[in-house]
């Protein structure tokens, strides 16, 4: 209970506000999720979608914002509620990783695997923000979890195979990973199914398995055969270069490297906090002991896990992802860091007491090498962490149409500008709008989206408010805006040399200037 306490703690507190900002990856999902907990049709008016039309350009798997569409069944939108789904499976994770070595190797080894899991470094970001694939972990846990039950009590396959089944309807690499993963359970339990086979009940329960996973599976694996569910995955395919088994091979090099694992980790401060590698330093050793153990030992499920959290690696390595490791891609492989580190652990319990050797300073010597890990890693995360996840979380937009909605009887119109990517998922977001309406209308009151034609949204009449990027604040390009009143989002690399007067405040980010038309013989306006 303490640990899935401490997972909670982790991943709710100021949930909200760290990372800082709404991107608009988490703005689509969201929207979707509460026109269809409202009306029961996406935004575009398709009722019930299997897949998720997100920006007119792909579809994704719709299992996060049909969940995500019970929670605003009981809140209102909101950045909280958008990301408590995610912050969920992270505790289910930790709680999934917690039954699995409870069920192999006993409750202390699955304590450690679950203490691990509540503070993961590649878990933990993820499982505060509203992206797809962080449910992934969870479904992974609790599939594996029925499936060692199963094998004892084989009604718990069918539970396995509905795991199994909705696992492609949260992530697009668990099209390719499910498969894999029943083929390494098949191949490494095959003589305890076939035993579960040899019985009348157990024949009965694979045979509603199958089935329950077909029933589940199919409509995903169909529509990316047959329809548009691959649309995202031919954008980024290697599949469509000159030599995909080079690209393959140099995107897995990059994943299992030293670097991404244990020293850099993602580059992305949307998918890492920034500290350190995707796995703890100090596991680095307890995962070798972890899998020469396994391998000296011939210990089935120490093997297993080692071969899963490479197989984990696969399906990004299939997409443009040999630059810079990719967390949230390979997001299949990091339940089962946790599941191989607590076999070494109780390898190394196991082989001191034999040896007559007091275990307990050895658990102390790593717990404090792991806790200070952990430690530096909460700590940057939620101080050094939310000034810098500002830029990559489009921080601004949002206290910037809470001001428009509050100064609404000010202004003929409000216009985020082209320039803010993806800005109408954001208004429609941030202004609330009523779903039902926007699927007749597409209207979101007086807030509009500047197309690329900037003269225009400036050609409106009427007194109207502009809300610019930093880019757009330099001297050559907020000419444009003389005789308008415009809101700068955030502070960027602007210096006050560049525009005089213009106060900016990162926090609030509400920063205004009024363009006045440039001095007579001047061409800069006056600010």
């Amino acid at each position: 209970m303490a640990i899935l306490l401490l997972a909670s703690v982790l991943r709710f507190y100021k949930l909200a506000d760290v990372p800082s900002g709404f991107f608009c990856d988490e703005a689509v999902q969201a929207n979707q999720a509460y026109s269809l907990s409202q009306t029961g049709r996406d935004l575009y008016g398709e009722p019930w979608p299997i897949l998720i039309n997100c920006y007119h350009k792909f579809f994704q798997e719709g299992l996060n914002e049909y969940v995500m569409a019970l929670v605003f069944r009981f809140r209102e939108m909101d950045i909280f509620g958008a990301r408590s789904v995610s912050a969920l499976a992270g505790v289910l994770s930790a709680l999934g990783a917690y039954l699995i070595v409870r069920q192999l190797w006993g409750w202390a080894p699955a304590l450690a695997a679950a203490g691990l899991v509540a503070v993961s470094p590649w878990q933990l970001p993820l499982s505060r923000v509203a992206f797809h694939g962080t449910m992934v972990c969870a479904v992974l846990t609790f599939a594996l979890y029925f499936f060692y039950v199963g094998l004892k009590r084989p009604g718990f396959l069918v539970f396995c195979a509905a795991m199994m089944g909705l696992g492609p309807h949260t992530y697009s690499i668990l099209k390719l990973f499910v498969p894999l993963l029943a083929l390494a359970l098949f191949i490494f339990y095959r003589r305890e199914l076939l035993s579960v086979w040899q019985d009348r009940w157990g024949r009965g329960c694979i045979y509603a398995s199958v089935f329950v996973f077909v029933l589940l599976a199919w409509p995903m694996y169909f529509l990316s055969v047959w329809g548009p569910g691959n649309l995202r995955f031919k954008e980024i395919s290697i599949l469509s270069q000159d030599y995909p088994g080079l690209s393959f091979w140099r995107a897995f090099q990059l994943h299992i490297s030293p670097d991404f694992l244990f020293i850099s980790g993602d580059s992305n401060p949307r998918h890492h906090s920034g500290f350190g590698g995707q796995i703890f330093w100090a596991l680095l050793p307890v995962l070798i002991f972890s899998v020469f153990e396994a391998l000296r030992r011939k210990n089935r499920e120490g093997i297993l896990f080692s071969v899963l959290f490479f197989e984990g690696f696969i399906p990004v390595c299939m997409t443009m992802a040999e630059i810079e490791g990719i967390a949230l891609r390979s997001i299949s492989a990091a339940p089962f860091v946790e599941l191989v580190a607590a076999y070494g652990f109780l390898r190394l319990y196991e082989i001191l007491r034999e040896r007559k050797i007091f275990p307990h300073p050895w658990f102390v010597g790593l717990g404090v090498l792991i806790g200070i890990n952990a430690a530096a890693l909460v700590g940057h995360y939620f101080t050094v962490y939310p000034t810098k996840s500002q830029e990559f979380f489009q921080y601004g937009v949002g206290e910037a149409v809470e001001y428009g909605r509050t100064h609404q009887e000010e202004y003929d119109r409000i216009y985020l500008t082209h320039e803010a990517w993806e800005g109408d998922t954001l208004l429609v977001f941030f202004t609330k709008v009523n779903p039902a309406d926007y699927q007749k209308t597409r209207s979101k009151g007086k807030f509009f989206y500047c197309t690329p034609d900037t003269a225009a949204c400036l050609a409106q009449p009427g007194k109207n408010l502009y809300i610019l990027t930093p880019r757009e604040a330099f001297p050559d390009r907020i000419k444009e805006y003389q005789g308008h009143k415009v809101m700068v989002l955030e502070p960027g690399d602007l210096e006050a040399d560049h525009i005089k007067h213009l106060v900016l405040d990162a926090r609030k980010a509400l920063s205004f200037v009024v363009c006045e038309k440039p001095k007579e013989g001047t061409t800069d306006p006056i600010l």
